[in-house]
């Protein structure tokens, strides 16, 4: 069965940030005991962040570290040598406190002091890459190496593959990249050579493929059940409400070709992005709010390579990097597209909406404050950019500007920052 899939497209707002609203923190060699800067995975278990490196020496060892970001302090548990290219990823498991590490032919877990060999999975069963999730039934679902094959493990140590049927696959097999759980129970993956991606229906053990013509290696699911997929063919996201398929790209939200292929998780509703510019290697986050509001942050001098990511309970994002543990928090606030520093500062008003010459920028009470005003077209390229000082009223002139729609950023000396939509007819 193949389903055709019908597109929602919005009017998204767009924002870039100009204006510094984010704190970061590297972890590194430089300022902790990490053994090495090569971090290849990270997952957490409330205030405590799991990560794991590796040191290149004559013996290849792993370094298991935690962060306490209750005591904000680091500290180490048992290490153990082995073949780097062995090794994928660490996954905690919130339904019995376990931590997990799973490698190219084991699964290794940690167990009051030491780590152990978790019993049932076959020696000769091999992982291909570091996505998994537990179901609501503890059993553990991995990517198998066997072409379009998902393996899973129970809580009885019994084990077993689900094969996606070959009829509803490209003529090559390949690997299994993703995978997620729906709020039903329903297993989601995707392969590297499909455009599309596939659901197991558990309840009826029958697969659909979902053409929507992208191709799909993150998976990830948000408090409201919403499924999001990255986009590794033309850039960008897409959102599986349960019935309609949206699309964030280039065109219609403010991710730009530099999100080829983004990592993606989410906290609450929100949707965070996170990958680096291919040509400068500079990390780069964006944030998708509910109300599609859309922000990138693409300033923050950090040169690196993300492998995985998780977010706390304060929404700050941990990202494994080559180049050490990176933390990102954004402490701007956005409601309806309205960002603001200081939210007694709300009474600015924007007419009239639609225009086609000119807009009206009322500024109220603070009219002696200076303020500059930048307006940007729906790709996020700034097409103006004006100063006033001391009025109550300024005027626009956007004769200039094509139809469309616009995005409006408003800065003061304090910098308060609001932004507004408005359109060109």
């Amino acid at each position: 069965m193949k389903n055709q899939i019908l597109f929602i497209v919005f009017a998204f707002s767009i924002l870039t940030s100009s204006s510094q609203t984010w704190q970061t923190q590297v972890y590194d060699m430089s300022n902790t005991f990490m053994k090495s800067n090569d971090v290849r995975s990270i997952d957490y278990n409330d205030s405590l962040i799991y990560f794991h490196t590796i040191r290149y020496y004559a013996t290849f060892s792993y370094h298991f570290e935690i962060y306490n970001n209750k005591n904000q302090a680091f500290d180490s548990i048992t290490s153990f040598s082995s073949n780097p290219f062995r090794s994928f990823y660490l996954k905690f498991n919130k339904g019995n406190d376990t931590l997990f590490f799973v490698s190219w032919d084991e699964i290794n877990y940690f167990d009051q002091n030491s780590w152990k060999i978790y019993k049932g999975w076959p020696a000769s069963e091999l992982i291909s890459n570091y996505n998994s999730r537990f179901d609501n039934n503890f059993n553990f679902i991995l990517c198998s190496i066997f072409p379009n094959h998902l393996s899973f493990i129970n809580p009885m140590s019994q084990f077993g593959r689900i094969a996606i049927p070959s009829s509803l696959t490209q003529s090559t097999p390949t690997l299994i990249e993703a995978i997620e759980i729906d709020s039903s129970g329903n297993y989601w993956t995707a392969n590297c050579l499909d455009s599309g991606v596939f659901r197991y229906d558990k309840s009826n053990n029958s697969w659909t493929k979902y053409n929507q013509g992208y191709k799909t290696t993150h998976i990830t699911k948000d408090k409201r059940g919403n499924l999001w997929f990255n986009n590794t063919t033309n850039a960008g996201v897409l959102k599986y409400d349960g019935t309609f398929w949206t699309s964030f790209d280039t065109i219609n939200s403010c991710l730009d070709k530099r999100f080829y292929q983004p990592h993606i998780e989410t906290f609450d509703n929100n949707l965070w992005i996170v990958d680096n510019d291919t040509i400068t290697g500079e990390l780069i986050i964006a944030k998708i709010q509910p109300d599609n509001f859309c922000i990138v942050f693409d300033s923050l001098g950090i040169i690196a390579e993300p492998r995985q990511f998780v977010i706390d309970s304060t929404e700050t994002l941990w990202i494994a990097t080559d180049k050490g543990v990176i933390t990102f928090r954004d402490t701007g606030i956005y409601v309806n597209s309205i960002q603001a520093h200081n939210p007694k500062i709300n009474n600015i008003m924007v007419y009239p909406n639609p225009t086609s010459d000119f807009i009206t920028i009322d500024f109220g009470e603070i009219q002696k404050s200076e303020f500059e005003i930048e307006i940007y077209n729906i790709t996020g390229q700034r097409v103006k950019s004006i100063k006033f000082k001391g009025k109550s009223l300024a005027e626009v002139n956007v004769k200039d500007l094509s139809q469309g729609l616009y995005i409006g950023k408003i800065f003061n000396s304090n910098s308060f920052v609001q932004t507004f939509k408005f359109v060109v007819e």
